[in-house]
């Protein structure tokens, strides 16, 4: 937990840090896709507004899929998860897709 907590800000765990290094290869992997994962929430919420309000990761056969339902004005959100989507698909090992389900007019 203290090695996810520490990494969710950046964009990958360093191998050189003490909590990271001393977990075994799962451990690692389940740090760098919980961090990950936690990242992608704070980008869902850049604007502090509440512009998305349902998401939903899916996988389908060889990607990952992030759904969305904005509301109002969400390209803060669509910028933050665009701006990292390289080192998310590099955490989550797939590549990733952003749909919006329904965007306002």
């Amino acid at each position: 937990m203290a090695a996810t907590a520490y990494f969710h800000r950046k964009a990958l765990p360093a191998p050189r840090f003490e909590a990271f290094s001393g977990l075994d290869r799962r451990s690692r992997k389940v740090v760098r896709r919980l961090g990950a994962f936690l990242r992608l929430a704070e980008y869902l919420d850049r604007g502090h507004t509440g512009a998305i309000v349902h998401a939903r990761l899916r996988r389908e056969a060889s990607s990952l899929l992030l759904e969305i339902e904005p509301e109002g004005d969400w390209s803060l959100e669509e910028w933050a998860v665009e701006r990292r989507r390289d080192s998310l698909e590099k955490a989550l090992g797939y590549p990733l897709g952003v749909i919006a389900l329904s965007v306002p007019h």
